[in-house]
């Protein structure tokens, strides 16, 4: 099962509240930036996880610097919307 990571979730409500209320991507990605929230690949850096320092070397402002990607992936995720499916097979 899935657990909710109690450190961010606020980030990803507050994504899918302002998309509610009929704000574009790039205006979420404005408000964020406003907010200096870590964007999801530094929050994953700080984690410990490898492979993301790289997009923040010689420029730590990056971190805070939302894209257009990162909030569309996570308003078109099934998982942070709250929808799940689970493999089903078929029995022979």
């Amino acid at each position: 099962h899935l657990l909710i990571d109690d450190k961010v979730a606020h980030v990803v409500k507050e994504i899918f509240d302002l998309a509610l209320k009929g704000n574009g991507v790039a205006k979420i990605c404005r408000h964020l930036n406003k907010q200096h929230i870590l964007r999801p690949a530094a929050y994953a850096a700080e984690r410990g996880e490898t492979g993301f320092e790289r997009h923040f070397e010689g420029n730590e402002d990056k971190r805070y610097i939302w894209s257009g990607n990162s909030v569309r992936s996570i308003l078109r995720s099934p998982i942070y919307a709250g929808r799940q499916y689970e493999k089903q097979e078929t029995p022979l």
